[in-house]
């Protein structure tokens, strides 16, 4: 410590000098610049050598909550940013894996992952290893556990990594739809709007146009399609939202006065993960001030939705994402209406289903005994399964009853 009435190098003055508890008087400038220097040496060493500290635990962001729902073939993992008490400090790298609950046994990993994955990852990362080996996705109602940390450029390897960060989850059922989640669409390649015979739709340019639009369930804005001029659409397309939000659809006839009428069509882009995606949207009707929404599936199905709606509703589809057959005659399509089945092998259909959501439609049965119902509202319930008998190809279902 130096004490002095003036600078210490323009010094008239005595001054003292405390260094390493000793007490010393300086009555020349030269002496205290030689002191000075000599402080700096016996510093400057012992602050090169501070240990370094480890970063600080990750805070995961997704999955959002303790045990929530997820899809096992798409499962997005992500922490809030690197941080570290130690200045200077950068992200190198992450440790990311999954783990079983009951037993407890690591079944994914991707080590020491640098680049946009050290915050946000997906299982094509990684490796699926022990009881999932050669697997490309977790198995569908089984709780997991996600393990996450950050390592820092200290080089360190005792300090280097930071402590673990998990976050429990569970994965959905094969029956579940789970929804499109997005946080942002890429510029670059654009956005295209197009028609069943793939011409572009353009919306009218007029005052107050017409509009279509992604957002949340909290109408947070991905992307706008908006009327501009008759001849192209007017696109907006805003910064990331924080997090993935469930993707839906909003047409607006805007305020113009006439409805907005739309054919079948295809909304397409690519998400800030480099996927390509589309959305299938049925022919539109659009009174004005009477907007339309639409739930969107991880396969671009739209399902009819609503204003208050926060989370999204499967019940209804509205159009749903293309598959590998054709109807040969005229006015008819094939449609996906239920998945997850195990090797179905019958149907049985309801001579007078009931008018309800919940009232059976058909049942199915699968080669090694289960048998599932669909509901009107698309949903399926295991209704039987036999374990001493096998259905096989060929054998007829007892006509079923209107429940």
């Amino acid at each position: 410590m130096i004490r002095c009435s003036r600078d210490p190098f323009g010094a008239s003055c005595p001054l003292t000098v405390l260094v390493k508890g000793h007490h010393r008087t300086v009555a020349s400038r030269a002496l205290l610049y030689l002191e000075w220097i000599s402080v700096a040496i016996a510093i400057l060493p012992l602050a090169s050598l501070r240990a370094n500290s480890p970063p600080n635990t990750p805070v995961i962001s997704e999955p959002a909550t303790e045990g929530q729902i997820v899809n096992p073939g798409d499962v997005h993992m992500e922490t809030r940013p690197f941080s570290d008490p130690d200045p200077g400090d950068t992200h190198l790298c992450s440790d990311w894996e999954i783990w079983t609950v009951t037993p407890s046994q690591r079944v994914w990993l991707t080590a020491c992952i640098g680049g946009v994955e050290r915050i946000h990852t997906h299982l094509g990362d990684g490796v699926f290893q022990g009881s999932h080996a050669g697997r490309t996705e977790l198995f569908p109602d089984t709780d997991y556990r996600l393990r996450v940390r950050h390592s820092d450029s200290s080089g360190d390897p005792a300090t280097e990594w930071s402590a673990w960060a998990e976050r429990g989850f569970r994965t959905g059922p094969q029956s579940q739809v789970f929804p499109l989640l997005l946080d942002d669409v890429l510029d670059s390649p654009p956005p295209d709007w197009m028609d069943s015979g793939l011409s572009p739709v353009v919306l009218a340019g007029v005052a107050s146009p017409p509009f279509l639009r992604i957002e949340s369930g909290q109408s947070d804005l991905i992307l706008e399609l908006r009327g501009k001029d008759g001849i192209s659409n007017a696109v907006t397309n805003p910064a990331p939202l924080s997090g993935h939000v469930a993707a839906r659809v909003r047409a607006s006839a805007g305020g113009s006065g006439q409805a907005l009428l739309l054919p079948e069509s295809q909304l397409r882009f690519t998400d800030d993960e480099g996927v390509d995606r589309t959305i299938y949207l049925p022919s539109l009707n659009v009174a004005p001030g009477i907007d339309q929404y639409f739930c969107v599936s991880k396969n671009g199905s739209t399902y009819a939705g609503t204003s208050s709606q926060t989370s999204p509703d499967f019940s209804t589809l509205a159009q749903g994402a293309p598959v590998p057959w054709e109807a040969r005659q005229t006015g008819y399509k094939v449609e996906v209406v239920a998945s997850g089945f195990k090797l179905p092998v019958n149907i049985a259909f309801v001579a007078s289903p009931g008018p309800g959501a919940k009232a059976p439609l058909y049942y199915v049965t699968e080669l090694y005994g289960t048998i599932k119902v669909v509901t009107r509202d698309a949903r399926r319930a295991i209704t039987r399964r036999t374990s001493s008998t096998t259905t096989r190809p060929g054998t007829s279902l007892a006509p079923a009853s209107k429940a």
